[in-house]
């Protein structure tokens, strides 16, 4: 307990921080498998421009029938969303980045709030720089590439994924209260 007593003073009751790091993981969880399946179903799209050109109620047909799985670690799955089968390739992309965007800002929302629940809210101009830095990271790296899918695109992606997490926050939270408690008295 001497490192929860070395975060702060101002922390809410431990059951809130409980519920936003319940929050962060749940989400975090359920947006993996979103964005799993949306790059999944761009993926198919690219390789069969027959199935990318068709109509919805024909693209949906052929999903049922001869969509491959999609395996990202543990998780497997066949099944889609029904709206994106009325979307175009290029629609599907910009979807991609718009819904990577609306992810960070409600993750870093989540940290934010965790970051209050635990009352150290004054370290979200750190969370805000530490999302800024990883936010170039991401950019570099994706334009090294052009966005093609090559090595800068997945440094991009798993530095994406950082901020995608609760890491930050807790990065935040733990790594001065552990300095506190080292440090010399």
């Amino acid at each position: 307990m001497k490192l929860l007593d070395a975060i702060n003073e101002g922390a809410r009751p431990l059951w809130h921080a409980a519920l936003v790091l319940a929050l962060l993981l749940g989400f975090g969880y359920l947006q993996e498998g979103v964005k799993m399946r949306l790059n999944h179903y761009i993926e198919v799209a690219q390789m069969n421009p027959d199935f990318a050109s068709s109509d919805p109620e024909t693209r949906s047909q052929w999903w049922a029938a001869f969509a491959p799985p999609a395996t990202d670690g543990l998780f497997s799955t066949r099944s889609t969303f029904a709206p994106w089968h009325q979307l175009s390739l290029s629609e599907l992309v910009r979807l991609k980045w718009l819904l990577a965007a609306v992810i960070v800002a409600l993750f870093f929302a989540l940290d934010a709030a965790l970051l209050w629940t635990l009352g150290v809210a004054g370290r979200w101009k750190s969370l805000a720089a530490m999302y800024a830095a990883t936010g170039a990271v991401v950019f570099i790296f994706y334009a090294l590439d052009s966005g093609d899918g090559g090595p800068g695109y997945h440094v991009a992606r798993e530095a994406l994924g950082f901020l995608q997490s609760p890491l930050p926050s807790l990065f935040l939270i733990f790594i001065p209260a552990l300095h506190s408690q080292n440090a010399p008295h």
